[in-house]
């Protein structure tokens, strides 16, 4: 009888925590759908992601919040190891109209990494050379930066250079600390 009790218990608490996991993802959906978007993309739903991904980018009235939304889907598909689709974001992101240079440079970045990911050194060095053009006084930008093209020099089998880039970085790295 304890035995069946216990039985019961479990899958009522198992029911109610369903219940409510469907109650979330349905909030979800109605209240952000970038953050569905994601969700949809941690479970491999691709194409009800860049639905939701348009629709939420569609919503948005400033360009601002458009350029951090598309770094964020860019950064999630990157990821993800959608390299074309963080890539494609990230270039919406920038012909944007209205320039943000700190989020220029991180969507430039951005696009510099997924290059590598792909094997293209000579395009993730020319968005590299690009987002260097925005500065910014942040030491972990000038870190990732070095990291950045140390790793570029490394795959090319320019360990010397590398070698620099990387010591440089570990230097900002430390100044944060």
């Amino acid at each position: 009888m304890k035995s069946r009790f216990v039985l019961y218990s479990f899958l009522l608490i198992n029911l109610s925590l369903f219940a409510q996991i469907e109650s979330d993802t349905a909030s979800i959906n109605k209240s952000n759908n970038l953050h569905y978007g994601f969700y949809l993309l941690e479970n491999e739903n691709i194409k009800e992601a860049e639905v939701s991904f348009q629709n939420y980018l569609n919503s948005l009235s400033s360009s601002k919040d458009r350029r951090k939304a598309c770094y964020e889907i860019a950064l999630n598909y990157n990821n993800k190891l959608f390299n074309n689709l963080s890539i494609s974001y990230a270039q919406e992101g920038i012909n944007d109209n209205k320039q943000e240079e700190y989020l220029m440079k991180k969507l430039l970045q951005v696009i510099s990494i997924n290059h590598i990911e792909l094997n293209n050194y000579d395009l993730a060095e020319e968005y590299y050379l690009k987002s260097i053009k925005y500065d910014s006084d942040d030491e972990r930008v000038y870190a990732n930066d070095e990291n950045l093209i140390g790793e570029i020099c490394r795959l090319r089998g320019d360990l010397q250079k590398s070698i620099v880039h990387f010591q440089n970085a570990i230097r900002a790295n430390k100044s944060i600390s």
